[in-house]
């Protein structure tokens, strides 16, 4: 909801400067309580992808309903519905890149303690190689 296209579209909606103010003002206050609210449930039920699918999904049908709505009190719900779903998902898919880039601990094929075993299984059998010529 943070486009510079938004104040024109709702002019073309035919909502006056002060209806187009109060619409973005509402959809930024929106986003400073649902983005922190929305990223800790993603946290408590620990399912950081499936909220963010969600929020995908509600963003994409409040977009539609964006579309096919002409009163402002509708296109208020919209709005507000869009940047309560578009706000959390650049943290929690940033979350997700953490989490993804985060080595394992269990010492398989993408964990630090793996890739030390394999170096120093390598540095032995150079020092192997070498002494033997």
């Amino acid at each position: 909801m943070a486009s510079p296209f938004w104040p024109k579209f709702f002019e073309a909606k035919a909502l006056s400067a002060q209806q187009i103010g109060g619409l973005l003002a509402g959809a930024m206050l929106m986003r400073l309580v649902s983005g922190p609210v929305v990223a800790a449930f993603a946290d408590l039920i620990a399912s950081l992808r499936l909220v963010l699918a969600g929020c995908a999904i509600v963003a994409a049908g409040a977009a539609a309903a964006l579309l096919g709505t002409d009163t402002f009190v509708l296109l208020l719900l919209a709005a507000l519905v869009q940047a309560a779903a578009l706000a959390p998902t650049t943290a929690i898919a940033d979350a997700l890149s953490v989490n993804a880039a985060r080595p394992r601990r269990q010492g398989g094929p993408s964990s630090t303690a793996g890739y030390e075993v394999r170096v120093r299984s390598l540095l032995c059998w150079a020092r192997w190689q070498l002494g033997s010529s």
